[in-house]
């Protein structure tokens, strides 16, 4: 998957996405930001986006036991190029996703 950006007076770059195949991709995405696609279904225990974060589910589930928090300033956009993909709770608490005052979130 890539990922085009256009700048102001014409020109694209091509910003292409990391793959992520475990637990640690993902907590790297959260604290790292940028454009990242699954590879595999991975588990994660929840964690903090703290910066704006391109996730690609790619048809694999993504599946968390614990909450997903976005910080202020980070926005967090989540969508799948691949039929299938899928964001699964598997947490005791009420919601999956805190979005903090000033933080971002784009499900598309």
């Amino acid at each position: 998957m890539s990922l085009w950006f256009c700048r102001p007076g014409g020109g694209a770059d091509e910003v292409s996405a990391v793959d992520a195949s475990s637990a640690n991709d993902i907590q790297d995405a959260f604290k790292d930001g940028g454009n990242y696609t699954l590879t595999s279904d991975v588990d994660i225990t929840g964690g903090t986006v703290s910066a704006d974060l391109n996730l690609d589910l790619n048809g694999f589930i993504l599946t968390t036991i614990g909450v997903i928090t976005i910080s202020s300033g980070a926005e967090l956009s989540i969508d799948s190029s691949n039929s299938g993909g899928l964001l699964y709770s598997n947490t005791s608490e009420n919601y999956l996703i805190n979005v903090e005052a000033g933080g971002s979130l784009v499900l598309n």
